[in-house]
């Protein structure tokens, strides 16, 4: 906020630059946070008239809106006086404020600076999106307003609200995959539940025949396994295979990154490293993590881990690398991590249906530090 402060301070004697001016506007733009704006101008507006920094131009105006809002607020101070004078003034306080900063930004700016702004444009959150591949090479790209789909035992696969996608009588293979800025959910011809996070795969078969029930998975992916011990429920990852008979977790197994998690919430899994020729088995609560030295397991709390799933980011003494890595697939960001720090922990809860702009902010007020953007580009702001 003091950052947030300063740069508002600068701006009042107009001497910021114009990247102070972008993070100024970006700040103000979120509702959430007009609540600050308002101190920063009822705190100017308390001060005494001859020590305000408001431009010179602007002060008339200023005194103006003032004298107007202040009556209105003796108005009502008869009602209810101290309740109804502390919601009024902030409400007057938030007008006048709002105005007064609008009028100095588009009347007091050049064209220049005006495209700066712009090109800072907020940056939404991923939504349901997915494409499904069939073995045949039919490529179907599924509805943004539908939440998943149900693959039935006589292999029609339908939207989970019964809508009719595509029917095939024989048994084939088919892959369902999110974008970055996508998700989507799954239930399998045997009634077990998938829910597909940003950049992720999942290869199934129509139909379940054999010993096995066997699906290849990349990235990330919570699974609700339908119990059947005379049919183990097999998941091949690019690190690792895991095998169950009923149970609920999360495979966490990006390609290309140095580790795989697997957080089991209840039941028990085995994981199982083809490279390593390594093996663990997992009870609740518990979570495997594969690096290039083997395996190592903890007790952990497993809502963190699982929070994706429920639309939320729920960090607890998260490195900040791993956070920023689930910001970047589920808003489709490009990264720049060379400056990034390796030692900083972070405890937030922020929901994933907040536009970037909001996330960057919790992120920034939560390790003091401040980031970059420049289109899809994310950095650390040079200091």
């Amino acid at each position: 906020m003091a950052y947030i402060h300063d740069i508002f301070k600068r701006y009042l004697d107009n001497s910021c630059t114009e990247k102070e001016l972008s993070i100024l506007l970006r700040y103000f733009e979120l509702d959430e946070y007009s609540g600050n704006l308002r101190d920063l101008i009822e705190q100017e507006l308390l001060k005494p008239e001859h020590e305000w920094t408001l431009p010179e131009p602007f002060v008339h105006m200023v005194k103006q809106n003032k004298a107007v809002l202040m009556e209105r607020i003796q108005s009502r101070q008869k009602q209810n006086k101290i309740k109804r004078l502390i919601v009024t003034t902030s409400i007057a306080a938030s007008i006048l404020l709002v105005s007064t900063f609008a009028f100095f930004y588009f009347n007091d700016r050049t064209p220049q600076q005006m495209k700066v702004v712009q090109e800072v444009k907020d940056i939404d959150p991923g939504t349901n999106r997915a494409t499904l591949v069939l073995e045949n090479g039919e490529s179907i790209t599924l509805s943004e307003d539908k939440t998943g789909i149900t693959v039935g035992k006589d292999g029609r696969i339908v939207y989970t609200d019964g809508t009719n996608i595509a029917t095939h009588t024989s048994v084939q293979y088919a892959t369902l995959s999110t974008p970055r800025k996508g998700q989507y959910n799954l239930i399998l011809p045997d009634g077990t539940k998938v829910w597909l996070n940003a950049e992720s795969s999942i290869r199934y078969p129509t139909t379940f025949i054999g010993d096995e029930r066997n699906v290849e998975v990349k990235g990330e992916a919570y699974f609700e396994v339908a119990h059947n011990p005379e049919q183990p429920f097999i998941v091949e990852g690019p690190s690792q295979r895991v095998k169950v008979l009923g149970t609920v977790f999360n495979l966490y197994d990006y390609p290309g990154e140095d580790h795989t998690v697997t957080t089991l919430v209840n039941g028990k899994v085995e994981v199982y490293s083809t490279e390593k020729n390594l093996s663990q088995i997992l009870t609740p609560d518990r979570q495997a993590v594969l690096t290039p030295m083997g395996y190592e397991v903890h007790q952990v709390d497993v809502e963190p881990f699982i929070a994706w799933k429920n639309n939320e980011f729920r960090f607890r003494a998260t490195p900040l690398r791993e956070a920023i890595r689930q910001i970047e697939r589920w808003y489709d960001l490009d990264v720049d991590y060379n400056h990034i720090p390796n030692d900083i922990k972070i405890h937030a809860l922020i929901t994933r249906d907040k536009k970037l702009s909001s996330v960057l902010y919790a992120l920034e007020e939560i390790t003091n530090i401040k980031f970059e953007r420049e289109g899809r580009r994310l950095q650390l702001m040079e200091k």
